[in-house]
């Protein structure tokens, strides 16, 4: 699904009411604003609460009957960046092995630290990035855009579908060529910024509380966590040495 020209109703660019420009506030006003607005994120997770219980479960299935199956995220820019941030993770929190992650990055591994102009527009880039991995059934992709109309991101769908691998498609905005394109779509309407089209804002957080939920209770799920207990992390530095001790501890106390 190449898309030529992007014209559908893009909510996270909807620009804020006169009255509530945070560049004409106090200090103390803006950030009180900022922290009521946070609010929505937690009122529309809600709502997609089932479609995420959803992705837990497909994800689990998916990934428990192969030793090598993976966990590929792909996006651009804040949203490519939030998939990167919860993908590595994995090893040190859960023991899940590197060989069983990929990430894809509009613009390459460079944009994680600045931005590559132009990247997320390239179809073909995500589509050639993707088929690359050699995925199949066995691994699942998780792609995220907070407008739904990333090129590069619809590219690492459509590739997807060809390897007939199992896409779930995280969003800000209902109406997006994602949600036409994944074979399942969590649409967080998280709306206008208060920053107009800055959607490093309450659509980044809801994507990345979003991927909190879904990779934590896979793994739980996976057996990863015991009790509440991160029982496979990996102790690579002092503080996570004495935390693994004390999870030992802990587990040996627990009738």
């Amino acid at each position: 699904m190449k898309i030529n020209d992007l014209n559908k109703n893009e909510t996270t660019e909807t620009f804020p009411k006169n009255k509530k420009y945070i560049d004409k506030m106090s200090t103390e006003v803006a950030v009180i604003s900022m922290i009521m607005s946070s609010e929505r994120v937690t009122r529309e997770l809600m709502k997609v609460s089932a479609l995420i219980n959803l992705a837990v479960e497909k994800i689990y299935n998916i990934l428990k009957k192969s030793k090598n199956g993976r966990l590929i995220y792909s996006g651009s820019g804040t949203s490519g960046r939030i998939g990167v941030l919860d993908a590595v993770e994995l090893l040190p929190t859960f023991g899940w092995p590197y060989n069983r992650i990929n990430f894809i990055l509009a613009g390459g591994n460079q944009s994680l630290t600045r931005s590559v102009e132009g990247a997320e527009d390239v179809f073909e880039d995500g589509f050639s990035q993707f088929l690359n991995l050699n995925c199949d059934k066995n691994d699942v992709l998780i792609s995220l855009s907070a407008s739904g109309q990333s090129q590069f991101t619809l590219g690492t769908v459509q590739a997807a579908k060809k390897t007939k691998t199992f896409s779930i498609g995280i969003s800000n905005n209902s109406n997006s060529y994602l949600g036409e394109a994944c074979d399942l779509y969590i649409p967080i309407l998280t709306g206008g910024e208060i920053v107009a089209g800055s959607t490093r804002l309450n659509a980044g957080t809801a994507q990345k509380i979003c991927l909190n939920i879904i990779s934590t209770l896979v793994m739980a799920k996976l057996g990863n966590i015991q009790n509440g207990l991160m029982v496979n992390m990996i102790p690579s530095n002092k503080k996570l040495k004495k935390r693994k001790k004390l999870i030992k501890e802990r587990l040996n106390n627990i009738d």
